[in-house]
């Protein structure tokens, strides 16, 4: 799992780096964004705060969350590290006008719970991406997917499983440029 997360991670950084970008065509110029949502996952309710990056129809996002069940209904920190990559179908970048994005997107998410040992959930997710307006964003994921849970038993044996996994978020965010 670690080589798949380095391979996407390496591909998402090679692929923003070596866009070529027009900056006077309203359609291509990059639009940089922060946005607070709620996604409903398979573990719990998770509040996420995104960092996302838009060049021509490629939108990559990173973003860290911590699940409120368990955070502070149980008392154990469930943080969450996810990473997306999303391309535009329908795609339109437009100075006066609203912006819209919509197409597939992959995500990546690594989260971490202390139960008793250590669980790790890494898990993938293919779904879709839809974000319209100008600098005030309303933003809607949704998808499905695998989860790899893993942990280490008192004894030292590891223990691992794998399970179906979903995710559904609904966020508002506001565009930096």
């Amino acid at each position: 799992m670690k080589l798949i997360v380095s391979f996407v991670i390496f591909i998402i950084a090679h692929a923003s780096l070596s866009q070529q970008t027009d900056f006077n065509s309203p359609n291509l110029y990059p639009q940089k964004s922060i946005s607070q949502s709620f996604s409903i996952q398979k573990f719990d309710i998770f509040s996420h705060f995104h960092f996302s990056m838009r060049n021509k129809q490629l939108n990559y996002s990173a973003g860290l969350g911590i699940g409120l069940n368990r955070t502070f209904y149980q008392n154990r920190f469930f943080p969450e590290l996810n990473f997306g990559l999303s391309y535009g179908f329908l795609s339109r970048n437009n100075e006066k006008k609203s912006t819209v994005f919509f197409g597939p997107e992959v995500r990546l998410t690594h989260a971490l719970l202390r139960v008793n040992e250590l669980h790790q959930f890494s898990t993938f997710l293919f779904g879709y991406y839809f974000q319209v307006g100008r600098k005030l964003l309303f933003i809607h994921r949704a998808g499905f997917g695998g989860v790899l849970e893993n942990f280490k038993l008192s004894s030292g044996r590891y223990i691992h499983a794998a399970t179906s996994a979903y995710h559904g978020s609904i966020g508002i965010g506001y565009a930096l440029d």
